[in-house]
C-alpha cells in the first residue's frame, strides 16, 4: 500500500455502503499523472466523510472494471425457469 497513493488522485467521487456489521466505501478518481480512472473500494471509520475517503483511497483494494462488470451481468442476468 502506497501512502502517496491518495496523494496523486483526484477523487471525483465516493460511494458509501453501510450495514450491521460495518462500512465501506468505493472511491472514485483520477491519477493526477496519467490521467488513468481508477476506483478503490474498502473500510472506513464512518466519523468523517473527508478522512473516511483518504482511507479508503490510500488503503483500499483496487476495484477493477472486470469486477463490476462480473456483478453487473449477474445482477442483470435473467433467471431461466424450466
Amino acid at each position: 500500500m502506497s501512502l502517496r497513493r491518495s496523494h496523486t488522485m483526484k477523487i471525483a467521487d465516493t460511494i458509501w455502503l453501510t450495514g450491521m456489521y460495518g462500512s465501506i466505501g468505493i472511491v472514485l478518481g483520477e491519477d493526477a499523472i496519467t490521467g488513468e480512472r481508477k476506483a478503490y473500494i474498502g473500510v472506513h471509520y464512518g466519523r468523517d466523510e473527508d478522512e473516511d475517503r483518504e482511507m479508503v483511497a490510500r488503503g483500499g483494494s483496487k476495484l477493477l472494471l472486470a469486477t463490476v462488470e462480473r456483478i453487473a451481468f449477474y445482477l442483470s442476468k435473467e433467471e431461466v425457469k424450466n
